[in-house]
């Protein structure tokens, strides 16, 4: 949906025809919106897990929508007790999609540090966690992130 996909599919000669202001699926569906997807022919392939938003919302603006899935995000191996210390220990944790909040609260109950998320979504999903999210970045990228977490931690 953002820019890193736009720049990972370039690498196979596709250019990309939009990429949205927003990049949520929300933002795509925005800009569809605008475009007018009626009659379309939509193959989204996808996490198994995915939201269902983008189909959902695509088929609501008219479109037929054939969803694959096309890989599955799976939980790593549990860390040791050297890897869960350091967890503990950690001033920040960083959360890049809402299968990576998941996936870190199945493994971790119990750190004292503070969370950032690449977004509302994922910031939805961590507060679903029962945790707080003390930073969030503006613009859904990993160098959103980063800005987000340098202001964060900038002297005032």
């Amino acid at each position: 949906i953002g820019p890193a996909t736009a720049d990972a599919i370039k690498k196979y000669s596709i250019t990309p025809d939009l990429v949205p202001q927003r990049f949520v699926a929300e933002g795509l569906l925005d800009e569809f919106a605008e475009i007018g997807m009626r009659g379309c022919r939509v193959l989204l392939p996808c996490a198994n897990e995915a939201r269902e938003t983008l189909k959902e919302g695509l088929i609501a603006l008219g479109a037929q929508v054939h969803r694959i899935h096309t890989y599955d995000t799976l939980p790593p191996a549990p860390p040791g007790a050297g890897g869960l210390e350091a967890v503990r220990c950690a001033d920040l944790v960083t959360f890049t999609s809402s299968s990576t909040a998941r996936n870190f609260f199945s493994l971790v109950s119990e750190t004292n540090a503070c969370f950032a998320s690449i977004g509302p979504i994922t910031s939805a999903e961590v507060r679903r966690q029962g945790r707080e999210v003390a930073i969030e970045a503006e613009e859904y990228t990993i160098d959103g992130l980063v800005e987000a977490i340098v202001r964060h931690y900038r002297p005032a």
